[in-house]
């Protein structure tokens, strides 16, 4: 028949058996088998090179090598010495000035000036007896001065060396780690939070992050560039860089202006990003299980990333270490530096592999409730932990197409940091012809891997659905979205401002309890206190980080699971095209609601209002759908 032959032809176009039907695209018709299997077994064999190279690390690193102290002698405080603190004396020719050249270790930092220590004389080359001063514990390794003029000194040395300044800064998390915590689990019952109220008042709940996210950042930034400028900083005993906050401030409050003029030239991309949330919403909230994959995503990808940094660092610390007193350099030989390339480009690569099997996890889990059938308007025989099923099928099925994608992306991101890194060697020795040419090239990789993102994303949903390799699975993605281009792009593009408003609320909102903790809380604040936070500004930035990662696994649930729905929809409406009768399309409500918004709805509607016309737009719709059908039939 013609209908057939229209049929035919259409799975012709999508490389699939032409006797298919769409009932075995749905999951509970298509069994799951093994794809990419050769992928496997390179991704096994790579694996076994980084136990090779641990096993170098662990006869020639040690990671005390990365923290504690070097006395002028080049012995480390702790191990070579029995002094744990590294203390710099007086200027034997001038007191009240230190030597920065030649620190030694101390068991203990010195409370006053009653004391002396054994200190080196560049002059005559002995030790001699050195009045101390007071000082205190910093970063658990150091003795730093508590006098204004001798903490400058020490304070310029930390300046000068920014990899110092962010070891003393990592290291003061150590002990400062209870506010780190609270703006982790703070961030996480945001994001349940801000999906909840997604679902229940999507327009409201956008805006008022919009909000947040323009409000923050603005009272932040004038806040510390208020008080960089009066100079005042008692309360906060820092290391005294005035221009570290009010670099900081003008940072964020620039932050602020941009956010707020999107806000307010993209007012109609917000209100159509409002029913894409819905149809989201929709899903995630028939399928609550869904949450729980930011959980789960975390906890695998920080133990795995846990235990491969600390090998890294095992690795970094096989060097061989130039010491300078305050900080280090690390020199290392052809061979080490091929180890550290390919350990790192294996932690991208495992990296990337976690976020395809995320992204592999929920997909799998929205076609099951996409396909599901629809009885009195609502889904029904919805499958109950779809993700955990999900992860059993992504793990023994289809970890090679997986791995296979993810390397993809490893590859091109490695290029682009090396290019990045060559950008910045070219920047410091003032190079400006090999400078812009490693923009133009990190602009072009940059391009090309946003572009492998995006094809990787779908290609996953695809595999979800059908079971294919991923050469096919990209194939079919790339012709389902090209034929759907104009509906599936602007929709998709949509969501941006919602993961934007999200991303920004909650890191805003986990960087403020941080802040309110160490500032607040005598624990943190109090001089005396063994827990004292030296830098609030520092671990604010880290809390901010914390919170913002912990944000942006949610968002990526939130846009996964958009996408995921939106080419459910395009893959089933190609697979419709030549049909007389009408198939049961599953299509959510939300999804429905926002195709007549972007292509019948006049635009002065707003979306966050009830929209009262959708049974006849939808009645509409089906009646445009079935006489196009029924034209294509008779052609």
């Amino acid at each position: 028949s013609v209908e057939l032959e229209v049929l035919h032809d259409e799975c012709k176009d999508e490389e699939m058996d032409p006797q298919e039907s769409s009932e075995q695209l749905r999951e509970h018709h298509q069994k799951h088998r093994c794809t990419d299997i050769l992928c496997v077994l390179i991704f096994m064999f790579a694996l076994s090179g980084v136990f090779w190279v641990l096993g170098y690390a662990s006869t020639h690193g040690d990671m005390r090598k990365l923290y504690n102290g070097y006395n002028f002698e080049g012995q480390l405080c702790g191990i070579d010495t029995p002094g744990e603190f590294l203390y710099w004396c007086q200027d034997p020719a001038q007191l009240g000035i230190l030597d920065l050249v030649h620190p030694i270790c101390v068991d203990s930092c010195p409370s006053g000036s009653e004391t002396s220590n054994s200190c080196f004389n560049d002059l005559t080359g002995s030790f001699v007896d050195i009045p101390d001063y007071e000082a205190m514990a910093f970063a658990g390794r150091y003795c730093m001065p508590t006098e204004g003029p001798l903490m400058s000194q020490v304070s310029s040395a930390f300046k000068d060396n920014s990899l110092a300044r962010l070891i003393s800064g990592l290291s003061e998390t150590t002990w400062a780690w209870v506010p780190l915590l609270v703006s982790a689990v703070f961030a996480f019952f945001l994001g349940y939070l801000y999906l909840f109220f997604l679902f229940r008042a999507a327009c409201c709940i956008v805006w008022a992050c919009m909000v947040i996210m323009i409000v923050v950042p603005l009272c932040a930034g004038g806040y510390l560039v208020s008080w960089s400028l009066r100079g005042n900083t008692d309360n906060l005993h820092n290391i005294g860089d005035m221009q570290w906050m009010f670099t900081v401030g003008m940072s964020s409050f620039v932050l602020g202006i941009i956010l707020l003029l999107i806000a307010a030239f993209r007012k109609r991309s917000i209100n159509t990003a409002v029913h894409c949330i819905e149809a989201a919403c929709e899903c995630m909230w028939d399928m609550p299980s869904l949450l729980l994959e930011p959980f789960v995503t975390l906890f695998f990808k920080c133990g795995m990333l846990t235990l491969m940094s600390i090998g890294f660092l095992w690795l970094l610390s096989a060097g061989k270490v130039t010491h300078h007193g305050l900080y280090r350099s690390f020199s290392y030989g052809v061979w080490e530096k091929r180890y550290i390339a390919y350990y790192f480009f294996m932690m991208i690569w495992v990296n990337d592999l976690c976020d395809a099997m995320s992204h592999f996890v929920l997909a799998y889990a929205v076609q099951l409730w996409y396909f599901s059938p629809i009885e009195d308007d609502a889904k029904v025989e919805v499958p109950s932990l779809a993700i955990f099923r999900g992860y059993r099928v992504g793990l023994l099925c289809h970890i090679g197409t997986l791995a296979f994608g993810a390397v993809i992306i490893a590859v091109v991101r490695s290029v682009r940091m090396a290019l990045a890194y060559a950008e910045k060697l070219a920047n410091d020795t003032y190079n400006c012809a090999a400078a812009c040419i490693a923009k133009a090239f990190l602009c072009c990789f940059t391009c090309i891997q946003n572009g492998l993102e995006f094809l990787n994303k779908n290609a996953y949903i695809d595999v979800a659905i059908t079971s294919s390799n991923f050469c096919s699975a990209a194939s079919r993605a790339t012709l389902v979205v090209s034929s759907e281009m104009t509906a599936v792009s602007a929709l998709n593009g949509a969501c941006w401002i919602v993961q934007l408003a999200g991303l920004g609320a909650i890191t805003g909102l986990g960087s403020v309890a941080s802040w309110l903790l160490v500032t607040r809380v005598g624990n943190f604040s109090d001089p005396n206190s063994p827990s004292y936070v030296h830098d609030p500004v520092f671990l604010t930035l880290v809390a901010a980080v914390i919170s913002f990662l912990v944000a942006f696994i949610f968002m990526i649930v939130f846009d996964t699971v958009s996408d995921s729905i939106l080419y459910c929809y395009a893959l089933e409406k190609r697979r419709h095209r030549g049909r007389t009768e009408n198939d049961g399309e599953p299509v959510p409500r939300g999804l429905m609601r926002l195709v007549a918004q972007e292509g019948r709805v006049p635009p002065q509607e707003d979306p966050c209002m009830p929209q009262k016309s959708f049974n006849h737009q939808y009645q509409q719709m089906q009646l445009e759908r079935d006489s196009v059908k029924k034209e294509t039939i008779q052609d």
